[in-house]
């Protein structure tokens, strides 16, 4: 399944799922037909935030980079492993990348890096956060008083009034009269979050909170209302062999129609780290084995559906994300991670596209 008009710019500010903070989960999503620049000049509210772990500074540090020619931001990385490659290495599609997206914000010579990231902070319709943890909300809530105007936030209930209740509380940061709370009904019909984007939100296991209650985090099904092109990203989550749930089967069972039609332009989801040892806490999250476990039911639903389909899942783009930052002697993590989900995808013959997101770099899908 090969892309090839890209439906959507997906930027990375941040994709690490800490325990390094400056550069975890934070994402923006617009329609690929519209540039920055353009969204700018014509004040036009298309730029959807997905989670918000960092935010304006990464922004600033983005067109910095442009203007200075140079790649500080994707390349962030080196500064925590002496082993990091050029982002190039981490995508089996390399043609997905674009390592300057704000190239043309930055020809903007009147403002400073910071006067336009604040410019495209205020051109977002909406922020869609998938749960409450700080690693994808503290750009959120740092940010919040450079809104120069209403700002929509949505999420499940759990992850609205967690919001509401314990941070935007008066207490741990203000109650902003500015920031509009909205819930997302998980398995309902396509909301239209703008003009030529709608979302279909799931629910997914994240863990469990003591003593036993599952802790749900979402993943979000976008839809470009145009060319009817789709987009698959989830928030942490853990496999349904974890959990001891079917939330993921319920998504696979959803997307797999879409796949067979080619209109599931990408999977975004998170892998933590490398295979731990039998007993070892996964902590509601996603190892290579366990991704390669979900990926291949998906494929089997697929062919289920469709028996004359020998590769369903060939040429899939599959972004991951939340790799964790590590401490010992073995380098970078997504190097690791990289290996093990291109080891496990030839010995399986699924043939996606795997690519590691990088902070930094959008992603044409």
């Amino acid at each position: 399944m090969a892309v090839n008009t890209p439906t959507f710019e997906f930027t990375v500010l941040g994709c690490s799922g800490g325990p390094v903070a400056g550069k975890t989960c934070a994402f923006l999503l617009k329609p690929s037909s519209i540039s920055f620049q353009q969204a700018l000049e014509n004040e036009v509210d298309c730029i959807l935030a997905l989670d918000a772990g960092a935010g304006i500074e990464t922004i600033a540090e983005m067109i910095a980079d442009c203007r200075k020619n140079t790649a500080s931001v994707s390349s962030y990385f080196n500064q925590l492993y002496s082993n990091t490659e050029d982002p190039s290495y981490y995508s089996d599609n390399s043609g997905l990348m674009d390592t300057e997206p704000f190239e043309d914000v930055s020809k903007n010579s009147t403002n400073s890096s910071l006067q336009l990231a604040k410019g495209i902070l205020n051109r977002m319709a909406a922020y869609i956060i998938t749960h409450p943890h700080l690693d994808h909300v503290l750009g959120l809530v740092i940010n919040s008083p450079c809104f120069t105007q209403q700002t929509q936030i949505y999420g499940t209930q759990q992850t609205i009034d967690n919001l509401k209740n314990h941070i935007f509380n008066d207490k741990v940061w203000p109650s902003l009269s500015y920031l509009s709370f909205n819930y997302l009904q998980p398995y309902t019909e396509n909301l239209n979050i703008t003009e030529s984007i709608a979302v279909e939100t799931f629910q997914v296991s994240h863990g469990i909170t003591p003593p036993t209650e599952v802790y749900k985090s979402s993943a979000f099904l976008f839809t470009e209302t145009n060319d009817k092109g789709k987009l698959l990203f989830f928030g942490d989550v853990e496999s349904d062999l974890s959990s001891n749930t079917r939330y993921n089967q319920q998504i696979w069972l959803k997307v797999a129609d879409y796949i067979l039609a080619k209109e599931l332009k990408a999977i975004v989801i998170e892998c933590s780290s490398v295979d731990k040892k039998p007993g070892q806490p996964l902590f509601g999250h996603m190892t290579p084995t366990n991704l390669i476990s979900e990926l291949l039911n998906l494929r089997n639903i697929c062919l289920e559906k469709e028996k004359a389909t020998t590769h369903p899942l060939g040429g899939l783009n599959v972004l991951i994300i939340h790799v964790k930052e590590t401490f010992d002697n073995l380098g970078d993590p997504r190097k690791q991670v990289l290996e093990s989900l291109r080891g496990l995808n030839q010995i399986h013959d699924l043939r996606i596209k795997f690519t590691i997101c990088m902070p930094g770099i959008s992603y044409f899908i």
